[in-house]
């Protein structure tokens, strides 16, 4: 590594690693006045699979071995270490050791949790990162919109006690807070829907998600097949609409489909007003990420 001084602009070099790019300056230099410069000797651990993660690094200069769902990657500037890890707020099987002597940012993951909830633009700002990231790939597309295992049906023609039951049972809303999901239950709208009847076209703007009560849809495209069936309790759309992103594949009802449809905004207002279920949603995508890769 060539001689260089170890001040580096926190604020700068946060701007342009992955991650927390799509943060505004202002919550950035938030973040930026967390951080602090460290010197990472060549060899020394950053993560431990046996441990959950303490912190983010952001490196600056250097190279880092990273062991991650499976994979082995060496990673350089631009890169975080242990983001996805923090945010999912579990020890996930990998690891990560300084390649060479490393300047890195260290963000402490108690504080990086505190400014998230003082600040939703934060937790926000990583919703649309973790979503970009699994409408990238099929497999944790997918994974990310199952439903829980032999769910009953619910429905045609829910009620409040019946919509509240479907986000109760749903994975995708983890919160033990009534108060969160009875707000949740106020903003959703029941849609059915015939077999073969669309939920989205390609391209089409990602603006909102379904929560699937009875029936099933089937994912279209290269490399889906009638064996990625998301049924009761599943919520397809959800990646892309956290992102804001547009989709890149067909969905359509496999059965007669009752669902209930949940607008981007309205996500996002409950979950500003109710930490504890904007964090348990990110950390849940966060670790869908972090799965090991089949096969």
């Amino acid at each position: 590594m060539t001689d260089r001084t170890m001040h580096v602009g926190p604020l700068l070099h946060l701007g342009t690693t992955r991650g927390f790019e799509r943060l505004p300056q202002r919550l950035l230099a938030v973040l930026a006045g967390e951080a602090e410069e460290i010197m990472v000797p060549r060899g020394e651990s950053l993560l431990s699979p046996r441990e959950p993660a303490q912190a983010v690094y952001a490196v600056v200069d250097g190279l880092v071995d990273v062991v991650e769902r499976g994979r082995r990657a060496v990673v350089g500037p631009g890169e975080a270490v242990g983001l996805l890890e923090v945010l999912a707020r579990e020890a996930a099987g990998g690891g990560a050791v300084a390649e060479v002597d490393t300047i890195a940012l260290r963000l402490d993951g108690d504080i990086l949790r505190e400014a998230q909830e003082r600040h939703f633009g934060i937790l926000s700002g990583f919703l649309e990162e973790v979503g970009a990231r699994l409408a990238e790939s099929p497999e944790a597309t997918l994974a990310a919109a199952r439903g829980g295992v032999d769910q009953e049906p619910l429905g045609p023609g829910l009620d409040r006690v019946l919509r509240l039951l479907a986000l109760h049972r749903s994975p995708a809303f983890p919160s033990a807070s009534m108060d969160a999901l009875a707000e949740l239950a106020d903003r959703l709208r029941e849609v059915r829907l015939a077999p073969g009847e669309r939920l989205w076209t390609v391209g089409e703007p990602a603006t909102h998600l379904q929560l699937i009560c009875s029936g099933s849809v089937r994912f279209v495209g290269p490399g889906r097949s009638d064996a990625s069936l998301i049924g009761p309790g599943g919520v397809p759309g959800m990646p892309a609409t956290l992102a804001g992103a547009r989709h890149t594949f067909e969905a359509v009802a496999a059965t007669d489909t009752t669902a209930l449809e949940l607008g981007h905004e309205a996500f996002l207002d409950v979950l500003e007003d109710h930490f504890d279920m904007a964090s348990g949603v990110l950390a849940r995508l966060a670790g869908v990420l972090l799965a090991p890769v089949a096969g």
